[in-house]
């Protein structure tokens, strides 16, 4: 595990001596839902303070944090044995006014790999 940790230290600072532009860090917010299926199951307004949290804990650099955003629908439900309605949550997360607000405040920027494609090609880093 120590080697695996060297190497990706090393291959990180060769990314960034060649220009290369790669994510600090990556990220998930907890894929389950809490109590998935009880009647104290986590709701959309918890999931969402949880999310806003990891917002604010968000360091300066490039930070990936993936969901799984999809509709919440009989289609979905017939595909997964569950976790439909964390996505369908994860969905509403990326229009939330609560969380914008928090991306605000952080003054976080959402970005695409197109992006930093670009400002890698740009050279301005």
């Amino acid at each position: 595990m120590l080697e695996t940790k060297a190497a990706t230290k090393v291959d990180a600072a060769a990314a960034d001596a060649a220009g290369v532009e790669i994510i600090d860090r990556l990220w998930s917010h907890p894929f389950g839902l809490q109590n998935e299926g009880a009647p104290d199951e986590e709701t959309y307004e918890q999931v969402r303070d949880g999310f806003v949290a990891l917002l604010r804990a968000v360091p300066a650099g490039v930070t990936e944090i993936y969901l799984h955003p999809m509709v919440d629908d009989d289609e979905l439900r017939a595909a997964v044995d569950f976790g439909a309605a964390k996505r369908g949550y994860e969905l509403r997360l990326l229009t939330d006014p609560v969380v914008r607000q928090a991306m605000a405040d952080e003054s976080l920027t959402r970005v695409g790999w197109r992006d930093l494609r670009e400002l890698q090609r740009s050279g301005s880093r």
